[in-house]
């Protein structure tokens, strides 16, 4: 019998073939692994909860990260406290549509023909009014205990009403129109707007409510919901992607000034929720959702598990994460990535070398030391200005005399005692007493934001839109002009006082001979310590991040929050500082040698 013996040849076929067959299938699971990934990737922030009802929720409010209550029509109740895995409907006692919901210690529930739903230990107490009018809107401006509350609602017709949680008193309302949404900041401050761009607006607890302006074109717009956010910060949003917001105003307040900002859709806006004075959320119709995170300059839309035309009524964020909200046909959805999808969220950019990253960051880097650089330099101008007259005023003789009572000579008459001060060097000590022994982040938030809430508008006063940039050049200017003038006061007592002297003898008054004879000579004396506080100023320049100013520190901090990369980040930060430190320390050793004084110091070479 023939027997077919494999050759060495065949055998190396074989395991060259095998070899062939391994690398193809590692390379098949590196090529399919990505993709399998990708599909991993949730393409949705909120996640469809199925409410096993087809009944119109209309409003939603969060207890907290995992319970919400939702109301609807025909009195429906619900309930959740994990996250809405589970709801429990609640006995209401009513069957009229339910058309919102607030919370603050207890949920109040308000509806069709004036009913008030009250929660009191466990159970819903009615307190509805005797009114045939629909009740829209509520808001829990304060609740202690029932008795002791304060709850404002809104309805058709202009109804206002407040209440303690046991009764409830209309209100006088200039207006006729329905208001549709109600918000209280607190038992004072509140908004309410409605058909027709209606806002009105009180600031003594609903005792008197005044119509506000609209803005231009938006006199016809049915406004749907208003958020009182904080003292400083309020928000409409209302037909046709209407949205609003009105900031604090120095010489009026909040919610007397309104301004419309692109919401990015054209349509109905309903419903309105908010974590921070930046960052809101807005619901409407055809499954719209969209988030805004800098008031309202920028919005995202925000996809659902589960596309839907239906309308979108009520949305209620317990956090910055999480929340709920619900529409029409019984749709509840929930999130806890702030309703952002997984895919969509931002990842940290990946680079082989620090080159790459360098490329990548300089041109963001460069805006941040342009920034600085604009501050920078109207910072040396004005504290150079600042600091010579503040010297001036230290070194000066005046001498003004005030009687302070009477004396007795040698000789038995009395005499006028006299006290005698010098108001532009009392001025001047007192000026760098208190700048140079404060902080100087201090005198940035303070300029910043303390002046600003007593009325102090500098983007009024220089005309220049960005209250950020002008706070920081005063800032800077006002901390080195005092720095500055002690360093200019030495240079000027550093001089022979002959010379002032010779001066006046030669017929010069005190000004002129300060300009043309002490003051060139003091300057040139003091520039080697000018030059330190120069440098000085332009590394305290990286405070001005505090204020929001978009200098070359703070654009290291946004590198850092797209990158991860810190330690080239501020490696390129330092770098960048010590590129304009070292010039100008060079610059300022240069113009000392050119004008150095002859057979003045030890003559040493710099």
């Amino acid at each position: 019998m023939n027997r077919k013996v494999n050759s060495p040849v065949s055998a190396d076929r074989v395991r060259r073939k095998s070899m062939i067959i391994g690398v193809l299938a590692i390379a098949l699971i590196i090529v399919s692994v990505p993709s399998v990934l990708s599909q991993e990737t949730e393409n949705f922030g909120w996640n469809y909860i199925p409410s096993d009802t087809s009944t119109n929720f209309n409003a939603v409010v969060a207890e907290n990260s995992t319970s919400a209550w939702v109301v609807g029509d025909g009195g429906v109740i619900l309930r959740t406290t994990d996250s809405g895995l589970t709801w429990i409907e609640e006995a209401s006692g009513v069957t009229e549509d339910l058309n919102d919901i607030d919370f603050r210690g207890v949920p109040v529930a308000v509806g069709d023909s004036g009913t008030i739903l009250v929660r009191e230990n466990g159970v819903w107490i009615d307190r509805s009014i005797s009114t045939t009018k629909d009740l829209f809107s509520v808001s829990i401006a304060e609740f202690n205990n029932v008795g002791d509350a304060s709850i404002y609602i809104s309805g058709g017709d202009g109804s206002i009403f407040e209440g303690d949680g046991q009764t409830f008193n209309a209100q006088t309302v200039p207006v006729t129109t329905n208001l549709n949404s109600i918000s209280f900041f607190n038992r004072t401050s509140g908004l309410a707007v409605g058909d027709g761009g209606i806002i009105l607006g009180t600031t003594d607890g609903g005792q008197t409510w005044s119509t506000r302006d609209t803005p231009s074109g938006q006199s016809s717009t049915n406004f749907n919901d208003v958020l009182f956010v904080s003292d400083v910060r309020a928000y409409i949003v209302g037909d046709n992607g209407t949205f609003l917001r009105s900031s604090f105003q120095p010489d009026v307040g909040i919610g007397f000034s309104w301004k419309a900002w692109s919401s990015g859709t054209n349509q109905d806006l309903h419903s309105l929720s908010g974590t921070s004075v930046n960052k809101i959320w807005a619901v409407g119709a055809n499954g719209t959702v969209t988030l805004t995170k800098d008031g309202g300059g920028s919005f995202n839309q925000q996809k659902l598990e589960t596309s839907t035309t239906s309308l979108l009524t009520g949305i209620s964020m317990a956090d910055s994460k999480t929340g709920f909200l619900v529409g029409q046909d019984g749709m509840i959805f929930y999130t806890e990535t702030e309703g952002i999808a997984t895919s969509d969220k931002p990842t940290a950019l990946v680079f082989d070398n620090f080159f790459e990253y360098a490329d990548y960051a300089a041109p963001q880097l460069m805006n941040g030391l342009i920034a600085t650089m604009k501050i920078v330099v109207f910072g040396i101008v004005f504290g150079f200005m600042i600091g010579v007259t503040l010297a001036i005023f230290k070194t000066t003789k005046l001498n003004i005399p005030f009687p302070v009572g009477f004396t007795t000579g040698d000789d038995g008459l009395r005499y006028v005692k006299y006290y005698h001060f010098n108001p532009m060097k009392i001025f001047a000590n007192l000026y760098t007493d208190l700048f140079r022994n404060t902080p100087l982040l201090v005198q940035f938030l303070f300029i910043h934001f303390g002046l600003f809430e007593i009325g102090l508008d500098f983007t009024k006063i220089f005309l220049v839109d960005n209250r950020a940039y002008i706070s920081a050049i005063i800032a800077l200017s006002l901390n080195s002009g005092a720095y500055q003038a002690e360093i200019i006061r030495s240079g000027i007592q550093a001089i022979p006082v002959g010379q002032m002297e010779a001066g006046r003898s030669l017929g010069l008054s005190y000004v002129q001979t300060m300009r043309y004879i002490i003051m060139p000579q003091a300057i040139r004396i003091v520039i080697p310590p000018l030059g330190n506080e120069l440098v000085n100023l332009v590394l305290n320049s990286s405070l001005a991040f505090t204020i929001g100013y978009a200098e070359l520190t703070r654009q290291g901090r946004l590198l850092i929050a797209i990158t991860f990369k810190t330690f080239w980040t501020w490696g390129l930060v330092l770098l960048f500082y010590f590129a304009v430190t070292y010039t100008l320390s060079t610059l300022m050793k240069y113009v000392e040698r050119k004008t150095k004084i002859p057979g003045l110091g030890f003559g040493g070479e710099i």
